[in-house]
């Protein structure tokens, strides 16, 4: 029975440390490719290898607004992808944020799990950049405050 103990252990104890490693935050090395979120009409979304090179997340504030670039084609043209989170959100700031995202003009993805939602770094105020090579493998995490600050991190040009 005692040497059964320490085998039970070693059992119940693998499988957990896989699920903590695969909660680990975002960071340098590591791949983006199979992320998957629904964009705002509720079509899966699942990144791919070359398919944008910085993901910008956001998680707007208890308004439920955040300030994204006013051209429509800024997201395509700088090859970035949008992804909103709003599962830090109340139920009803939910469906208020789902609807006023609906009407957006430029693909976004929706992050409505705070699982998915933690694995991206953050700083208070400021959009999360993740740089990604043709990979899919990110190479630099920066944080940028919405208008010029952004558009710098992007495009390295300064207004």
């Amino acid at each position: 029975m005692k040497s059964s103990l320490p085998a039970l252990i070693l059992a119940l104890f693998v499988p957990l440390m896989s699920l903590a490693a695969s909660a680990d935050g975002y960071k340098v090395g590591d791949s983006f490719i199979g992320f998957s979120a629904p964009d705002q009409h509720g079509t899966t979304v699942a990144y791919k290898a070359g398919d944008a090179k910085f993901i910008l997340f956001d998680t707007p504030g208890e308004s439920g607004q955040s300030q994204h670039p006013q051209d429509p084609d800024w997201f395509a043209n700088n090859h970035v992808f949008l992804v909103v989170s709003i599962s830090g959100l109340s139920s009803i700031k939910r469906k208020i944020a789902h609807s006023r995202m609906k009407s957006k003009p430029f693909k976004l993805l929706i992050v409505d799990d705070t699982r998915v939602a933690q694995r991206f770094p953050t700083q208070n105020g400021k959009f999360t950049v993740l740089v990604l090579d043709k990979k899919g493998i990110i190479t630099g995490i920066k944080y940028a405050a919405p208008g010029p600050e952004l558009k710098e991190v992007v495009t390295g040009t300064k207004d």
